[in-house]
């Protein structure tokens, strides 16, 4: 009679690369970036075309993510001003919110070849063309997801936004496999 043993092994996780885009721009001043960790459009859309209007925000770019949603504008704020718009959006991840008060800056992030695909833009209900806005910015929303931005801001001439690279392990970290002998 032959008896069979149970070994269980450990399989090392696997790393995925993760890129942030920072909010700050050179000059000090940070665009908008929202990360909501929620599956359905129109409340996402609806919460923000109301932020949209009580701040005066330039146009809002929304992007589809594995998880969620992602909202951008390309209006540029002092630190504080930018998490006031950012904290009082309902529906929005607060983990992400305590990320940018943890850092001192915000980030769009998106994981190894997992790339946000672009939904749709809210247009601005009332233009401002004197406001300034990241060119730098609106030059990675164009290269990266092909989102033709409109010129409906004072372009402030930077072409270089901080990407963070980092990495993260999918799954759990420790996964027994049982293997019989």
């Amino acid at each position: 009679m032959s008896s069979k043993r149970k070994r269980r092994r450990w399989i090392a996780p696997r790393k995925i690369s993760i890129k942030v885009v920072s909010t700050r721009c050179k000059d000090d001043l940070h665009v908008i970036f929202w990360d909501f960790d929620f599956g359905l459009q129109e409340p996402i859309l609806h919460e923000l075309s109301i932020i949209q209007s009580t701040y005066k925000l330039s146009n809002v770019y929304i992007l589809k993510t594995a998880r969620g949603f992602h909202g951008i504008c390309l209006t540029k704020f002092h630190w504080s001003d930018m998490m006031k718009i950012v904290a009082n959006t309902r529906l929005v991840d607060r983990l992400f919110i305590l990320g940018i008060v943890r850092n001192f800056r915000g980030g769009l992030r998106y994981e190894g070849g997992l790339k946000p695909k672009y939904v749709c833009t809210l247009e601005a209900p009332i233009r401002n063309p004197r406001r300034k806005g990241s060119s730098a910015h609106k030059n990675f929303l164009k290269s990266t997801f092909s989102i033709d931005v409109e010129d409906d801001l004072d372009w402030d001439g930077y072409r270089k936004i901080d990407v963070i690279h980092t990495s993260k392990y999918i799954g759990a970290f420790k996964r027994l496999v049982n293997v019989s002998l």
